[in-house]
């Protein structure tokens, strides 16, 4: 392969490697999903707060209403035209104001209404992708529980192979030292004179040393002088 094609593929390596697994898209899609629910819920609680606060405001200037309307009547019966004058200007503007406080309640309960029903329909989503979420969390994990098996069984195998060929080599071993040892003994007996096979060898090594001196001397050695030192044919 060519150095351009080596780096392309270097490079798509390092590219899967910083790209987020399948099982990390799902758990942070899954994520958002629950904290898109939880905002929803917390929004729904609010606008239910604010609701059931509109419901006692208006209870209470529907009382303050009725109580105003009493004063004035009985200011009429009373005869005291001024105080039942002051009740009726009261009571108009508490009127208004429960006439305002009814439209927010009105609106906020159709608020509520439509958040409750989307919060229904995300908290029914969410349910669903949390079920297949943890459908898949467990297929996931059966995967990766299968792989390590599977790597395991590999790794025991080789290891039994290789236990195997050790225990072959220690049998070739074990016997090649037996046929050693037996050699010893067998050629031992047949020379008595020596107490074992390392000195029969020690000893034979000895004499060809000495024959192998003796030949070298002989070679050495000047042959003898004739007598009266004449030279041979006078």
């Amino acid at each position: 392969m060519s150095i351009r094609g080596r780096i392309g593929r270097l490079i798509r390596a390092k590219r899967a490697d910083d790209q987020p697994s399948s099982m990390q898209t799902v758990e942070d899609a899954h994520r958002r999903q629950l904290e898109a629910y939880e905002k929803a819920r917390r929004s729904t609680a609010d606008l239910a707060a604010t609701h059931r606060k509109l419901e006692v405001l208006c209870s209470e200037a529907k009382a303050e209403l009725e109580d105003l309307n009493r004063q004035a009547e009985e200011a009429v019966a009373a005869g005291d035209d001024d105080a039942a004058r002051h009740a009726l200007r009261s009571s108009l503007s508490t009127k208004q104001r429960l006439e305002q406080l009814t439209a927010q309640r009105h609106d906020a309960g159709g608020q509520l209404g439509r958040l409750q029903d989307d919060l229904d329909r995300i908290a029914s989503r969410v349910a669903d992708q949390q079920l297949h979420y943890h459908h898949l969390t467990a297929r996931h994990g059966v995967s990766e529980a299968t792989g390590s098996m599977q790597r395991a069984v590999a790794a025991s195998t080789q290891a039994a192979s290789e236990a195997a060929d050790a225990a072959r080599t220690a049998e070739r071993e074990d016997r090649r030292t037996r046929h050693l040892d037996a050699a010893k003994e067998e050629i031992t007996g047949t020379n008595p004179g020596f107490s074992d096979f390392e000195s029969e060898f020690q000893e034979l090594e000895a004499a060809s040393d000495v024959e192998s001196q003796l030949a070298r001397l002989k070679e050495t050695e000047e042959p003898p002088q004739p007598a009266g030192g004449s030279s041979p044919g006078r």
